[in-house]
């Protein structure tokens, strides 16, 4: 816990509740620490998300090409101690599973990226080439894939992947009653975020 809170990047997110920056608990760290783990484990034992930090609030982030065009994503920031949370989760959750995984699967894998996985499709590519079998290739665009994320499926694959009962409600908690806004000038008010699936 304390070594999160130490590598907390004081720049990068603040999250709507500015009384309280990245920086205040990067000089806390030591003090609060314990405190954390504590309401951190509780939140587990308890299969429950706090409602205050499913709230977040969207700022406009650009993607590429033209300014002046629609080429905007929403970009979530939340508060810190929901981040730290969904850190050390996704951390511990990626390295209990990750062995488990097909290893081919290098989405959010760590030693791998857009790069490691083209190379590995060229390589295929090419040998699948040499030994004169037919190379056929499906492109999609994944670049909003997390905003079509069906809830009840992701739980059952959890489910399958063998997370408890205390897990899957902690996780359903994450995806239920999600608030976000969009600060204009002085205007603004958190409203239920809406999915597709």
């Amino acid at each position: 816990m304390q070594c999160a809170l130490k590598n907390l990047n004081v720049r990068k997110w603040y999250g709507w509740n500015v009384t309280a920056p990245p920086k205040l608990f990067k000089g806390v760290a030591e003090g609060i620490a314990p405190s954390l783990t504590r309401l951190y484990n509780n939140c587990i034992d308890l299969g429950e998300w706090p409602s205050e930090w499913k709230k977040g609030e969207w700022t406009p982030g650009f993607k590429k090409g033209d300014r002046q065009e629609k080429n905007y994503c929403p970009i979530t920031s939340l508060i810190c101690v929901d981040k730290i949370f969904e850190h050390l989760l996704s951390k511990q959750v990626t390295r209990h599973y990750d062995p488990a995984l097909y290893h081919r699967m290098t989405t959010y894998s760590e030693q791998h990226s857009c790069e490691t996985t083209l190379l590995m499709l060229v390589e295929d590519w090419r040998l699948a080439v040499d030994r004169k079998e037919l190379v056929t290739i499906l492109s999609t665009d994944m670049r909003r894939a997390f905003d079509l994320l069906n809830h009840s499926l992701t739980l059952k694959k959890l489910d399958a992947y063998g997370f408890n009962s205390s897990s899957l409600e902690l996780i359903r908690s994450f995806f239920k009653n999600r608030l976000n806004r969009v600060k204009i000038n002085l205007h603004h008010k958190f409203k239920p975020t809406m999915f597709p699936c």
